[in-house]
Order: C-alpha cells, then sequence, then structure tokens
C-alpha cells in the first residue's frame, strides 16, 4: 500500500480558518530534488498495490512526473481522460502524442460531461471530500474506474515571495491537496496525489536548488513565485518541451452546462475565503520550513 505522503510524514488538521499541516523531519541526508523524485518513483514502485497509473494530462508536470518513472524504467500506465463529445481534445492531444511517439500502452477513459453533472455524480463526488474546485470531479469519477496504485502528477511545491517583506513562504491550499488526501482515504486507495512533494527530502532537496536559492534570496528580478521557474528546476536532468497551459475545461465554461447549479455550487466558492470549509490555508516561511524539515539531520551533525 502506497501512502498519500511518505511514511506519513505530513498530516493536515482542521478545515477552512482552523486548516492546518504538521509535518514531521527529514529521516535522512537529501539528495537533490531530481534524485529524491527517482527515489520516490522506486519506493512507489516496490510498494504498489497492482498495476500502477499516472493521470496525464499533457502539461509539464504530469509529464515530469512520467518522464522520472520512465527513465528508471519503471512500468506505468499513463490514464488520459477524455471529456466527450471532444471537449478538451486540444489538452489531450499532446499526451495521446507523447505516448505514441514513446511506444507508451495508455489508457483512454470517456466521460460525457453533460450526462457526468446531469446525473448527480458531480455533486456526490465534490460532497463527499469538501470539494471546492469544480475540475476534480470527473477525475475521481475516472480513477474509480481503476483498480490498482494511481498517481496524480501535481502539487509540484510552491513558493512565493512577500511583495511587503520580500521573505519567501511555503504554502499549501486545502482545496487543491487535502480534498485528494480525503479522497484516498475515503476509498482505501494507494498512491498519491503528490509525487512531486512527496517526502521531506523531496521539499529539502527542491529548496537547495540553484533556482529556487536565488529566488528565495531575490536574485531573480520581477519574480514573485515559483511557477515561472519549475521548468528550469525540471530541467536539471529531463529536457521538458514547452508546454502552453491548459485547465482542459475552456470549451465547457462557454457552455450551458456550465451553468447547471451543482457547477456553480462548487466553482462560486470564493478562492480567497479561506474561513469556509474545503478552503482552507497554509503557509510557513521557507527558512522556517527547511530548519523544521532539516532539524533531525542537524541535531546529528551537532
Amino acid at each position: 500500500m502506497v501512502p498519500t505522503k511518505f511514511n506519513s510524514f505530513y498530516n493536515i488538521t482542521g478545515t477552512g480558518d482552523t486548516f492546518d499541516i504538521v509535518m514531521r523531519p527529514s529521516i535522512r541526508p537529501h539528495k537533490s530534488f531530481h534524485d529524491e523524485l527517482c527515489l520516490n518513483a522506486e519506493y512507489i514502485h516496490a510498494n504498489r498495490d497492482g498495476r500502477l497509473y499516472l493521470f496525464y494530462s499533457g502539461g509539464i508536470d504530469s509529464e515530469y512526473v512520467l518522464e522520472v518513472f520512465l527513465s528508471k524504467k519503471i512500468d506505468i500506465t499513463p490514464v488520459i481522460v477524455k471529456l466527450e463529445p471532444n471537449l478538451n481534445s486540444y489538452d489531450i492531444d499532446l499526451a495521446i502524442e507523447f505516448c505514441k511517439s514513446r511506444n507508451i500502452e495508455y489508457i483512454l477513459i470517456d466521460i460525457n460531461f453533460e450526462e457526468f453533472v446531469k446525473s448527480g455524480k458531480f455533486l456526490s463526488h465534490a460532497e463527499s471530500v469538501n470539494c471546492v474546485v469544480y475540475q476534480y470531479p470527473v477525475l475521481m469519477e475516472a480513477a474509480l474506474k481503476l483498480d490498482g496504485t494511481i498517481l496524480f502528477g501535481s502539487d509540484e511545491p510552491h513558493f512565493y515571495k512577500d511583495l511587503e517583506t520580500g521573505l519567501w513562504y511555503f504554502d499549501e491550499m486545502e482545496r487543491i491537496m487535502a480534498v485528494w488526501d480525503r479522497w484516498y482515504k475515503k476509498y482505501n486507495v494507494s498512491g498519491t496525489p503528490c509525487f512531486l512533494s512527496y517526502s521531506p527530502e523531496t521539499l529539502l532537496g527542491y529548496m537547495d536548488d540553484p533556482r529556487f536559492i536565488d529566488l528565495s534570496n531575490n536574485r531573480c528580478p520581477g519574480l514573485e513565485g515559483t511557477n515561472s521557474s519549475k521548468k528550469i528546476i525540471y530541467n536539471r536532468k529531463l529536457k521538458m518541451p514547452e508546454r502552453k497551459k491548459f485547465t482542459g475545461y475552456e470549451i465547457i465554461e462557454t457552455l450551458p452546462i456550465f451553468q447547471h447549479p451543482d457547477i456553480q455550487k462548487i466553482k462560486s466558492d470564493p478562492l480567497k475565503n479561506h474561513n469556509m470549509p474545503g478552503n482552507g490555508y497554509y503557509k510557513i516561511l521557507h527558512s522556517d520550513l527547511y530548519n523544521l524539515l532539516n532539524r533531525e539531520q542537524l541535531t546529528i551533525t551537532l
């Protein structure tokens, strides 16, 4: 059984304004970010239940995760979700093209989006795990069609700059990470939604990357977060192609079905209202996070 976080180092409590995260420190000296991801891949493969699946959108994050597993010659099956009738082909065509170019067997799951919403399943999935992100219920429905260990290529470490102080913080939104943690536990699913931040050593490796060190020391003028720099970090070992960012819902948002009350109930939840259930927010100064995760190693060194 693969836990959502390695050695359960990352524990979530509360919701909304009581949302909090308690992390335990690293248990060994850490390696580079990429090398830690390779160790994550080997651990997950060794502890998997059944077939190993990765939800693959064709975006840079999930493709990077896929490349990590392929670089270790680990058998993993990409899962591509197609929203019928042909609502996200511009998004998944890149994923299909990549798999075909590498001769990788993939699974294509078709979901009629309008029928899914009108059936009540959309809202049922969302409410079952206090989800306030309207793109997620489709993925939950698709994942339940699989039997094995399930990964998502998301939740890469995110840091941002406080413009008033110039200090850098690590942050986590309940609406993104905690929702999936609840979902995995509710259905007793083996796997993780957060491969890119799977262990304390992974986070430490990310913070020791030269690009992040430059960012956190404000040596990259005009940059206020890590999103625009992650490709530089990914490219330390694997050369990632340029990818235009899609959500897969650009067409859906123009259709009448998007006005369905079940969707509006989810998507209308304001991003910044962190007091409401399902929408809590956590942040910690990046230097405090580094010291917290590195605490046992520092003690051993002394």
